[in-house]
């Protein structure tokens, strides 16, 4: 894929700003790897995990104290906090906003001082993970590119068959990272995502998962300080959150199972799950491997509510559409076409809407 040239032009001036600047990044596989390339090029970018687009007031005033030089967001739909991010725009006129995202839009990003590029505003059907993103624009401006860390989140947001040339790059440049993973063979997954790259993702989501935000920037430090993939992969942190992941997933898939809601007329099944990680997620990527034509649907009380993760693998529901429009009033929700998540105060109510909507989409 060949980016604005607009963007391009833009992501070449941030660069060459001296600092200090703001590097806000998804919690997850994708927009970590998406700061780590970034990172390994500039390291005057201060990072800042995010579980969503949202800013906190203190982050806000940190911001306007601060007075950056630039403000980046990968992986963050950042259009649906506009106007948060138009009243930061206009506190600081000579910031540059950079905002690279591939989430379904709701509002277009406009400003002065503020540049986005979505994919999805030139397609709306494109799937361009924003780890790819940031290659690809560091690739066109001739910056140093690491195909691997690339890969490592492309794979991890699913975009390995609509970003193919990017593994294309890593079989150019450490073939044997396409050769399958011993490592993975215990875990119920499609044979895609057999690789020895895509153990490198699955570290990376076992560090988030297990640890949070901690085991978010053990992830970022490990992808930017590692000379290759295979000292990237010996990260002692890394391996112990796997191994502690792949053990309660075990158990918790099981008691998933077992107490499964399972709608064959609708084609939809929801899991209550309970655990002291954060595996919502990726209880339903798994679940959804095995069924997916089904839409899947992952609870687990957190706080004074429930964080909910949806999937449908086969693209039959487009499940950030049923997460947004079934949260409206008890919470919010948003995400991809076949994978999706949300918070809500009220399960009983979301989940009847849920129902409604199936019921209305398949008439």
């Amino acid at each position: 894929m060949n980016p604005p040239i607009l963007i391009r032009m833009k992501l070449v001036e941030v660069l060459r700003r001296p600092g200090p600047k703001r590097l806000f990044y998804h919690r997850d596989t994708d927009g970590t790897a998406s700061a780590a390339q970034l990172l390994r090029l500039d390291k005057t970018f201060r990072p800042v995990p995010l579980e969503s687009a949202n800013l906190t007031k203190a982050q806000i005033t940190e911001l306007t104290e601060e007075k950056p030089q630039a403000v980046v967001f990968v992986d963050l739909p950042v259009d649906q906090i506009n106007d948060v991010l138009q009243g930061l725009a206009a506190a600081l006129p000579e910031t540059i906003f950079l905002i690279l995202d591939h989430h379904i839009m709701t509002n277009q990003l406009t400003g002065k001082n503020i540049t986005s590029w979505n994919p999805r505003q030139q397609d709306p059907e494109a799937y361009i993970p924003s780890s790819a993103q940031v290659y690809y624009l560091l690739k066109v401006a001739e910056k140093q590119t690491v195909p691997w860390i690339a890969g490592i989140g492309v794979i991890g947001d699913y975009g390995h068959t609509t970003c193919a040339d990017i593994l294309d790059d890593v079989k150019e440049t450490d073939p044997q990272l396409l050769q399958p993973a011993g490592e993975l063979a215990d875990l119920t997954r499609d044979s895609a995502f057999q690789t020895t790259l895509a153990f490198g993702a699955e570290l990376v989501n076992a560090a988030i998962t297990v640890k949070g935000a901690d085991g978010t920037e053990d992830a970022l430090a490990a992808l930017v300080t590692a000379p290759a993939f295979e000292v990237f992969v010996k990260t002692p942190s890394l391996r112990a959150a796997y191994d502690a992941l792949k053990r309660e997933l075990k158990n918790v898939m099981t008691a998933a199972e077992k107490k499964a809601e399972i709608n064959e007329e609708l084609n939809v099944a929801f899991y209550p799950i309970e655990s002291t990680m954060s595996l919502a997620a990726t209880v339903a990527t798994l679940i959804s491997e095995k069924y997916p034509d089904r839409t899947i649907l992952i609870r687990k009380r957190s706080g004074n509510g429930f964080k909910v993760s949806l999937r449908n693998q086969a693209g039959r529901i487009n499940v950030g559409e049923l997460a947004k429009r079934a949260s409206i009033d008890i919470g919010s929700g948003g995400g991809h076409e076949k994978a999706a998540g949300a918070f809500v105060v009220d399960w009983e109510e979301f989940h009847d809407r849920v129902l409604a909507f199936l019921e209305e989409w398949q008439r």
